[in-house]
């Protein structure tokens, strides 16, 4: 059955580059046409903010009392943002790739999954700071409006539910795990048709 599944995403990828390769030859023409400098600083800055998500990951892992490399962290970080754009779920997703890291290596689930909803909370409040500012420049610029303070509500909502979740977790983590089996067991109940 992997196989099968395997296979057919692997056609799905396939079809998408060749009914995409428009835009591929798009990008080649704009990255040749860009000035090097400006491209290799940004593949520097990008490496370098890669780099401080691993270094963030492995103070996090031992704050828990697990030890693993920044790098080999970094490569975790990276893996579940790509699972979660291809998947379109949000942090849960990336969660699941941090859960199956750890269980490949030994490392308490319980520990892994409250490390990863700690990174995915502060990586809410760092976007949430530079949402504030844009609200901040809108706001000054008369052009704030309903839809952006909709969107910025609903991100403090999730980064509070999340919260609320690690400080449950911490002061009760059967009831939390109660909870997350009961969500669980709800959306497997609810997603099983499809």
């Amino acid at each position: 059955m992997r196989r099968l599944i395997f296979a057919i995403v692997l056609l799905l990828a396939i079809i998408f580059v060749f009914t995409r390769m428009a835009n591929l030859e798009e990008v080649v023409r704009t990255v040749q046409r860009g000035d090097l400098r400006w491209i290799l600083l940004a593949v520097l800055v990008h490496g370098m903010a890669l780099g401080c998500i691993g270094l963030q990951l492995r103070a996090v892992y031992r704050v828990l009392g697990m030890q693993e490399s920044a790098g080999r962290l970094m490569l975790v970080a990276v893996a579940s943002s790509f699972f979660t754009v291809i998947t379109s779920s949000g942090a849960w997703g990336s969660l699941a790739v941090f859960v199956g890291d750890g269980r490949r290596r030994g490392l308490p689930t319980g520990r892994v999954t409250v490390a990863a909803a700690m990174y995915f909370l502060y990586d809410f409040v760092a976007a949430l700071a530079v949402i504030g500012l844009g609200l901040i420049v809108l706001l000054r610029r008369n052009r704030l409006e309903g839809g952006e303070l909709a969107a910025a509500a609903l991100l403090v909502a999730y980064a509070v539910v999340l919260a609320v979740w690690l400080y449950l977790g911490f002061r009760a983590p059967d009831r939390l795990g109660h909870l997350l089996e009961t969500a669980g067991r709800w959306i497997n109940r609810l997603l099983r048709p499809i």
